[in-house]
């Protein structure tokens, strides 16, 4: 075997050595984490990664202190020590040997490395021979050994390896099978031995259930709300303990066990009937054991707070007399370092609700807070500082919107109310609740009106979401719009303005199909998006809409570009834009160049040219691809258009000018292909 593969080789074998038993001991630990699957695969591939460069690391110093030769006698105790290919093993030695007598020392470091070196092959035979229960072959490298030591030491170095390798004694030999019972019960006592370890450390630095649970009350609608509140990303259950409802979160870390405690303690739903409980005691006979843990805890709850920058929890558990059946009260001493901008009312509050439910015999007259207030920003008036709030308000617009789609808006109202006291991004939902119950009285007053349903469905065809602004829209219902509108066409079929609103309405409606997820639409939706956009169409085209006329054009491209894949009538729409405005004697209303067709949305030409490409028109594209690549000032969408123009040449078969395209292509296939034509 040449020195590189043996090189590689050992790598490999070394490596492997140190990444089983770390993968036996770390990944397992990997579960009280709870990471999802993408990442528990990066950790084990970290784990092979790992495997493959300590192994070499190990070979450069091997190949740096021992020299090249100690390849082969590193492989003979591979083979003797953990293969037990002992036959092999002997046949390395005696090779390294041979190596190391036909090697000429340039220098007395490589001198000491060879007498190092034979010293380690002797002792190796000694031990192989030994196994074989050949003791007098054992005994000539025993001698061959002892010569490399000095004279003061071989005696005692002869009777210790004696000790280990009776060497002067006869063995009977033993049978195969008796070998391998032997082997099996010394890996099941290091099995055993090493599983309790390991569940000893595992108690110790994870003593937390995968139930782990966070409130419990005793009325059945609190119970729900708050699996409700506190069961928006995490997986919870429900325990029925006699008369209390306890609820868990189930096989999440104790930081996230502790996050929806906040949440929960800072919610409008916590009252005198919900307690909290902490998960970190749970054998109260261990006093200084739970007050330890209980205050360690708290300090790291109660620093998950924004305004907070640490704390300290001292708690101190009253003792129990079981003959008077009394027990004294217990104390909580909290010392918190907060921003100076911090509500100290509101954290108060979040912390007692916290301590109430978990530490026994505990009252609010003894838990004493102490703040300690500091202003750590640099500018006098500092907007980088955290609010004084500590959890997401979206949990409040979430339940306001659960509300306002069962009827109940007084407390979707009340939600938002109080969402909009702590972070002023709620206006537009507040407003457009109270335009809905108005619209909602009318249309019950007057349900022939309409208009009335216009207006409604507007409140409705709105996104719940958008990127450009940072308000939500808790009216957001487009199936809700599409039944308006239909509504409204059915009592007036001449109110023409409906169809633009409810085509809309149909490209948007896919994704309230189901909560918190997102399905593939309907494609009969967008055919009937389609359908109303034709319709507006004609309204539009009469009045001489320009504007409206180019928006429909550009969204009826898009719908059979993108969602409903014919090209050809995606050109069709997108080759009109131009042609409106020609009819009206206008400018068009954007530049020249960057853009080759024009609407509100405009479409870039590497759109255009891959529609045209689509449909086999690879000429047309490729002229689209010469005007970006002159006009654009994008590097990017250059390089883009250059290497769609490489692919469109050599699709349409012109390969002599595709190979002198391929000096311009960013793709290394392109590439090679040029540097080889």
């Amino acid at each position: 075997m040449s020195e590189k593969k043996y090189f590689a080789y050992l790598s490999f074998i070394l490596g492997l050595m140190y990444a089983v038993p770390f993968g036996i001991i770390f990944i397992p630990m990997m579960k009280n984490y709870q990471i999802n699957n993408v990442e528990h695969f990066l950790f084990i591939m970290f784990n092979i990664i790992l495997s493959l460069l300590c192994g070499p690391m190990i070979m450069l110093f091997i190949k740096f202190y021992r020299g090249k030769n100690f390849y082969t006698i590193l492989d003979a105790i591979i083979n003797l020590c953990f293969f037990r290919n002992i036959p092999k093993a002997i046949e390395l030695c005696n090779a390294s040997l041979e190596q190391l007598k036909n090697t000429n020392p340039q220098s007395k470091f490589q001198e000491k490395q060879i007498k190092e070196n034979t010293k380690i092959c002797y002792y190796g035979l000694m031990v192989c021979y030994a196994k074989l229960r050949d003791n007098q072959t054992a005994q000539k490298y025993l001698e061959k050994y002892l010569e490399f030591i000095p004279d003061k030491n071989r005696e005692k170095t002869r009777n210790y390896l004696y000790k280990i390798y009776p060497l002067d004694k006869i063995f009977p030999e033993e049978s195969y099978e008796k070998k391998v019972v032997k082997t099996g019960i010394k890996v099941l006592i290091i099995t055993v031995i090493f599983s309790c370890l390991f569940c000893l450390f595992r108690s110790y630095f994870y003593p937390y259930p995968r139930i782990a649970i966070v409130a419990e009350t005793d009325n059945i609608q609190t119970a729900n709300e708050i699996q409700e509140l506190i069961g928006q990303d995490v997986e919870t259950i429900r325990i029925k303990d006699g008369v209390k409802y306890q609820i868990a979160i189930f096989d999440e870390s104790l930081d996230v066990v502790q996050r929806k405690s906040i949440e929960l303690a800072d919610s409008h739903l916590f009252d005198e009937n919900i307690s909290l409980r902490s998960n970190s005691a749970y054998i109260y006979k261990h006093i200084k054991r739970a007050e330890k843990e209980m205050s360690k805890y708290f300090s790291k709850a109660i620093s998950k707070l924004e305004p907070v920058k640490s704390s300290k929890v001292e708690i101190t558990i009253g003792k129990c007399s079981f003959k008077a059946k009394k027990c004294d009260p217990s104390f909580a001493n909290i010392e918190i370092n907060a921003f100076e901008n911090a509500d100290k009312e509101n954290i108060t509050r979040i912390v007692q609700n916290l301590l109430l439910g978990t530490v026994p015999n505990l009252s609010k007259e003894n838990i004493k807070i102490k703040f300690n207030l500091k202003n750590d920003c640099k500018n006098d008036v500092c907007k980088t500082c955290p609010t004084p709030y500590p959890i997401s308000l979206t949990h409040y617009y979430e339940l306001a919107r659960e509300y306002y789609q069962i009827g109940n808006f007084e407390k979707a109202r009340q939600l938002l109310l109080e969402a909009d006291k702590r972070n002023h991004t709620y206006k537009t939902s507040i407003e457009s609740l109270d335009k809905m119950q108005k619209l909602n009285n009318a249309i019950e007053k007057n349900p022939k009106d309409y208009n009335l349903y216009i207006q409604r469905g507007d409140l409705k065809n709105i996104p719940e979401w958008s990127m450009f602004s940072l308000e939500q829209n808790i009216t957001s219902d487009f199936y809700g719009a599409i039944k308006d509108y239909e509504k409204a066409l059915e009592l007036n079929p001449k109110a023409d303005s409906v169809y633009a609103k409810l085509a809309f309405a149909y490209t948007e409606c896919g994704y309230q199909k189901c909560k918190g997820c997102k399905l593939e639409k309907d494609k009969n939706d967008y055919i009937k998006a389609v359908q109303n956009y034709e319709k507006a169409l004609k309204y539009s085209y009469n009045k001489g809409d320009i504007h409206e006329l180019d928006y429909m054009y550009s969204q009826l491209g898009e719908i059979y570009a993108i969602h409903l894949n014919a090209p050809q009538k995606a050109i069709e729409y997108y080759s009109k834009i131009s042609d409106i405005y020609a009819e009206q004697e206008q400018k068009i209303p954007y530049p020249d160049g960057f853009f080759k067709t024009y609407s509100n949305y405009p479409i870039k030409a590497i759109s255009l040219a891959n529609l045209y490409a689509q449909i086999g028109d690879y000429d047309k594209a490729i002229d689209l691809l010469d005007d970006t690549i002159t006009k654009s000032k994008s590097n990017d969408t250059i390089q883009e258009a250059n290497n769609l123009k490489f692919l469109y040449l050599w699709k349409s078969k012109q390969y002599k000018k595709s190979l002198k395209q391929a000096d311009n292509c960013s793709v290394w296939l392109c590439k090679l292909i040029g540097i080889v034509f």
